[in-house]
């Protein structure tokens, strides 16, 4: 996987999965708005955790083009962040589903 394009969408999923682990927890939070705080804090620590264990062993075991995967994810991240922002900012005026 030397080519950097592939390595790139490699890390572009990573962080795509990253944010749907998000995007479930804002989803089961916001049925519970006490509860929201610990889904998005407990999110973020399995998502880094999620990305960080990828990461590693995709690095380490294959022979992903670094800068091309490095790229691509946090290039992704910050994108599906700024997603998950504007996501919590929108519903933070709503009341509470039922």
């Amino acid at each position: 996987m030397q080519d950097p394009w592939i390595a790139a969408a490699a890390g572009v999923l990573v962080a795509a999965a990253s944010a749907v682990i998000a995007w479930i927890g804002l989803r089961l939070g916001a049925r519970h708005p006490r509860a929201l705080v610990v889904a998005i804090l407990g999110g973020t620590a399995a998502r880094l955790l999620l990305v960080a264990a990828v990461s590693l062993a995709l690095l380490w075991f294959t022979d992903a083009h670094r800068t091309g995967y490095a790229a691509g994810l946090i290039v992704a991240y910050l994108v599906f962040l700024a997603l998950e922002v504007a996501l919590v900012a929108r519903g933070a005026g709503r009341p509470p589903r039922p």
